[in-house]
């Protein structure tokens, strides 16, 4: 393709630009010189980790196109076959697989493969079960409490088996999936026959990564989602009006809080009788939906004027999904009811519908509503009716304005027209290649997880989550373990959507802060920040509706989200070309340590950074967590403090703080503060954690079409070293490559964090001065209040180089952890000053609670100052148990300096 992705190979997985060369265009039909057919069988050697083995009791192949496969032309791996009148021998450096011709289907006896595995080998047969498998995802979380159902305590929820096992191998069976064809949108078709088998062996032993990758070159990429995706999505299940909608967005505006999502539910269609009659009197229809629950109608008593309310949110830079229930067809009262109909040539008294549905068992409910015979009845498998459901009802909803679908289905699993398709599969499948087709804007959907092959259809919608703390602490594992089959972009209910029976919050009463806030925190390192709830005024989630102490953290978490921006998106297009997710499970890089399979909480978010979930109220205010990190070198966030990985630690974290861990040396392009993410920003801060050395690099594109599938998006590359004792080296290479809009130059603050203030700084050889007010091109200030030297680079040359010299002192003064005590001794004179005067208060706890501020208005006393402050610090527990401090006020002081 392009030397671009070359780069991008070469940094992340070296397979990647191979990938880009043959899979750019999806082939069925696999290299003929990777097949050896034997009798009535056949194999495919696909990669030297995954073979393709088929039998037919005529001989006779499948080369279309299925659900789950849709690419096989690979250039040829390194294999070598031996075989003999009956017996068959094919070996790579990953597995041995041998077949004994017996005119029987593939079975224990005739059948076997040896994974090499560290050396050895592990025998498998199609006997063998999998009893290590890591798992995969499941279809939703409704009804669900974390991982335990609500109608009945002793069921966990079963998540569907992955990709990814212990054991080191994997067998998918396509024997029973359909066909897809070769048009325009791909179309269902049966297959020959369903007695054949066709099987896919992985071979992996613990390379995980390479498994994932393997899947993509036969099973199709990751789709790289629209930048705007990666902001905040606002939703709740509310009769919202244009006005309303309106005043939401004013206020967001007020308070400075970006949004890019406004996720509308079902509301914005007429809901007939729904929440007048109530849910358990509501009638209810042929899919044995609530009448109501579906429709394409706008409802001009709160939208007036569709057009002009889209408009609007167009302006505003906002995109807008609607909900969906397609299971209902479409309601006889539907505007575009006739047309459709007329389209269709269906019968509109409903007489022949009620002969073909007399044995649908939706209609002996009592509840039934003997109008349903006159709708439209949904059928998902018939070519004309979704052809017509496209072109009558959503395309011209899409040239209104609305920008993408939420499709919500909750009723009978299966078409009625083919028995084996999954209406949640076929629905993602359709509305994700029909908007493809439109080539307007990169395709997106809303959607529930269908089954394998559904990852090439993004984003997730995983239900209707449990307001409990259980809820919240599921969900990083279920997030992360959903990888295994490339399903990297679930969304949830951050913040919970209805309470349980056993809460509070099940009665609309309230919603605790401290958990939203958790969840918030928690979503802002998921893969979409979209909260959500029921409606009701209590469950508000509104954060200028929280106390100051809460809602000041809710909204400095969801600017944190957009600052992480430009790092987040250069994962997601690692997620396109290597398989491998923004939300991981820390198994993918440490698979030989037992330890990294047993932490649910913890993930990868990205390459650099390490999350650890809180899920449990905090004591005096104050959460404590046991966390295990890997191998390696790792900086805490919040303190600065460095640890040694492999071990456990235990640290405790007031509301305002989240674990995550930062890889020592790790460069993480952000954004300053942005109301959007419609385009890309010309300023950068590019901020450099520790002191270690390495290499990263930053994706751009034009955020919103598929043209980068063909070469046109950009890689800057950053790399930062330590050399001696006081001296490191952050260069800026040229970027490469291009797209439509791209800026010719960009702004760079450079950021180096955890580090003292310097002696000198120089860029490009030549020394910068030293200026809080950047009054030069190229100058640099020190950041008191996170201890970071910031070198500013304004509109740099995109075709140039700039290499920073940053020159410490010899006698450089340990920092390790200073923020974090920085920040302590902070609150602990602020508690102090809040609660007795001012004169009692020792005047060493006045000063080393003005660090950050003395060091803003004298940096070059840096080590005087520091040094002053890491003596009283260790002193401040003995300082103020001098004060005449009542019990309560000591209590505090203490949770505060732990």
């Amino acid at each position: 393709m392009s030397f671009i992705l070359k780069r991008v190979g070469l940094l992340w997985i070296c397979v990647c630009c191979t990938l880009v060369f043959v899979n750019a265009q999806n082939n069925p039909i696999a290299n003929p010189a990777s097949i050896i057919t034997f009798g009535k069988a056949r194999f495919t050697v696909l990669t030297t980790g995954l073979v393709r083995m088929e039998w037919d009791s005529l001989g006779v192949f499948e080369d279309n196109a299925t659900q789950v496969i849709v690419n096989r032309y690979l250039p040829k791996p390194n294999f070598i076959v031996k075989q003999t009148a009956n017996k068959l021998n094919i070996a790579t450096d990953k597995f041995q697989l041998t077949y004994q011709k017996s005119g029987e289907k593939f079975n224990a006896s005739n059948l076997q493969i040896a994974v090499i595995k560290e050396q050895k080998s592990i025998q498998w047969t199609l006997s063998t079960k999998d009893t290590a498998n890591l798992k995969g995802t499941s279809r939703t979380l409704d009804s669900y409490n974390g991982d335990v159902a609500e109608w009945d305590k002793s069921k966990k929820l079963e998540l569907e088996d992955g990709l990814l096992s212990k054991e080191g191998w994997h067998l998918l069976d396509d024997s029973k999936s359909y066909l897809l064809d070769n048009s325009d949108l791909p179309w269902i078709k049966e297959r020959r026959s369903f007695t054949s088998q066709d099987f896919y062996f992985f071979a992996y032993s613990s390379n995980y990564k390479a498994a994932l990758f393997d899947y993509t070159l036969i099973t199709g990429k990751v789709p790289l989602p629209p930048r705007f995706t990666f902001g905040y999505w606002w939703s709740r299940y509310y009769t919202y009006s244009d006005k309303e909608l309106r005043t939401l967005v004013e206020k967001f505006e007020r308070y400075k809080i970006p949004l890019d999502v406004l996720v509308i539910d079902m509301d914005w269609h007429p809901t007939e009788n729904l929440y007048v009659d109530g849910f358990k009197k509501a009638k209810s229809d042929l899919s044995g939906s609530l009448r109501g629950w579906g429709g394409y109608t706008w409802d001009r008593t709160i939208f007036p004027n569709p057009e002009g309310f889209l408009k609007w949110t167009a302006d505003k830079q906002l995109k807008i999904t609607l909900n969906l229930h397609p299971a209902s067809g479409i309601p006889y009262k539907d505007e575009k009811y006739a047309a459709f109909a007329k389209a269709m040539q269906f019968d509109t008294t409903g007489t022949s519908l009620r002969k073909s549905e007399e044995n649908n068992p939706y209609i002996k409910k009592p509840n039934f509503d003997e109008s349903s015979y006159k709708d439209i009845p949904y059928e998902g498998g018939d070519k004309k009716f979704m052809g017509t459901l496209f072109d009558t009802v959503l395309h011209p909803l899409e040239r209104q304005g609305v920008d993408f679908w939420w499709l919500d289905w909750q009723q009978y699993k299966n078409s009625k027209r083919y028995s084996n398709l999954s209406n949640v599969w076929w629905l993602n499948h359709v509305f994700f290649h029909q908007m493809q087709l439109q080539k307007k804007a990169r395709p997106l959907i809303y959607h529930r997880w269908g089954g394998m092959g559904n990852h090439r259809y993004q984003i997730g919608f995983s239900g209707d989550a449990s307001i409990t703390w259980k809820s919240l602490a599921y969900q990083p594992y279920f997030t992360a373990t959903a990888s295994n089959v490339l399903y990297g972009y679930w969304s949830h209910d951050i913040g919970g959507h209805i309470g349980t029976k056993d809460t509070t919050e099940a009665k609309g009463q309230h919603i605790s802060p401290e958990l939203y806030t958790r969840w918030l925190q928690y979503g802002v390192f998921s893969p979409i920040l979209r909260t959500h709830s029921v409606r009701g005024l209590p469950l508000n989630r509104e954060p200028w509706e929280f106390s100051t102490k809460y809602g000041e953290i809710i909204s400095g978490y969801i600017q944190l989200r957009y600052s992480l921006a430009p790092y987040i998106y250069t994962m997601a297009r690692k997620t396109y070309d290597s398989g491998i997710s923004l939300c991981r499970p820390l198994y993918y890089d440490y698979p030989n340590d037992n330890e990294s399979y047993k932490q649910p909480s913890e993930y990868l978010f990205g390459d650099n950074l390490l999350v650890a979930q809180i899920a449990e109220p905090s004591i005096n205010d104050v959460s404590t967590k046991s966390i295990w990190l890997p191998k390696g070198n790792w900086i805490e966030l919040t303190t600065g403090k460095r640890f040694l990985g492999n071990q456990h630690v235990t640290r405790r974290f007031a509301l305002n703080e989240y674990p995550i861990y930062i890889k020592e040396g790790a460069i993480i392009p952000t954004y300053p503060t942005l109301m959007h993410l419609k385009q890309n920003c010309d300023t950068v801060i590019l901020k450099v954690y520790g002191s270690g050395s390495s290499e990263s690099l930053m994706y751009e594109d034009a955020g919103d079409d598929d043209n980068y599938k063909n070469g046109q998006s950009s890689i800057t590359r950053f790399k930062s070293e330590v050399k001696g004792n006081n001296l490191q080296v952050v260069s800026i290479f040229p970027t490469e490559g291009s797209f439509n809009g791209m800026s010719p130059s960009k702004t760079y603050l450079v950021q180096l964090h955890g580090q003292q203030m310097p002696l000198q700084v120089k860029v490009n050889g030549m020394m910068v001065p030293f200026s809080n007010a950047y009054s030069a091109n190229k100058s640099w200030k020190y950041l008191s209040d996170v201890l970071a030297v910031e070198i500013a680079i304004s509109k740099m040359d995109k075709k140039s180089t700039v290499d920073i010299e940053v020159i410490y002192p010899d006698n450089r003064i340990q920092i390790d952890g200073l923020l974090g005590k920085m920040n302590t001794a902070e609150k602990v004179f602020e508690y102090l000053k809040a609660t007795t005067k001012l004169a009692l208060i020792p005047a060493a706890i006045c000063k080393a609670g003005a660090l950050k501020l003395n060091l803003n208005y004298e940096p070059t006393r840096f080590q005087e100052l520091v040094g002053e402050f890491l003596i009283t610090y260790q002193q401040l527990e003995k300082i103020t148990a001098t004060m005449a401090l009542d019990e309560n006020q000591q209590m505090r002081v203490q949770a505060i300096l732990k």
